[in-house]
């Protein structure tokens, strides 16, 4: 007797399951992705940056120029003079007189007199060297002032004469001041002394 093939019959009785058929799927449509639409960034406007106020220059103050007559050489050496001086220099120190109308200053070049009310410039009183204090007498007729080269000198305030050089410190005369009577004056000096001068 043969041997049943279970295989074989058991796929002959088992009902066949129909098979799907395929369809054919589309493929999907490409979409176009839009660009970016470019902005444009604006330029920005140049701004105009201001010119500096210009600075005013003070003038500078001199004595009168007047124009060389030759040209400098061996020949004329010894006759060569200072024809002219500008700037003020620094300041020590300022004072007014008493009745308040002048301003004197002391600087490094000399003492400059200036009107209190408008501050022009009354006269300048040149000195060889540099002046550290000045100081009006109590009426205001003589004006004093202290300097490097260890001298006091007295002016006279109204026209700016030299009328008296003072001699005895040894270093430089830092201040001077007159007593409220007018008869004595005082300097103070880097030689460590204060000094009293008056009329014998």
């Amino acid at each position: 007797m043969a041997c049943p093939n279970l295989y074989h019959s058991e796929f002959e009785h088992s009902p066949q399951t129909p098979v799907p058929a395929l369809t054919e799927t589309s493929a999907p449509t490409p979409t176009e992705t839009p660009a970016p639409t470019p902005t444009e960034t604006p330029t920005p406007t140049p701004t105009q940056t201001p010119a500096p106020t210009p600075t005013a220059v003070p003038v500078l103050a001199s004595t009168p120029y007047p124009p060389p007559r030759e040209p400098l050489g061996p020949e004329n050496a010894a006759r060569v003079a200072q024809l002219a001086r500008w700037g003020k220099g620094w300041v020590a120190e300022v004072t007014f007189s008493p009745d308040g109308r002048l301003l004197a200053v002391a600087s490094s070049i000399g003492v400059y007199l200036y009107a209190a009310a408008d501050l022009s410039e009354v006269r300048f009183l040149p000195t060889d060297s540099p002046v550290r204090s000045v100081a009006f007498s109590p009426d205001g007729r003589a004006l004093a002032s202290g300097s490097d080269d260890e001298t006091i000198r007295l002016w006279d305030a109204a026209s700016g004469a030299l009328l008296r050089t003072l001699a005895g410190h040894t270093d430089w005369v830092l201040s001077v001041a007159f007593s409220p009577d007018g008869r004595a004056l005082a300097s103070g000096s880097w030689d460590g002394t204060v000094r009293l001068w008056g009329v014998r």
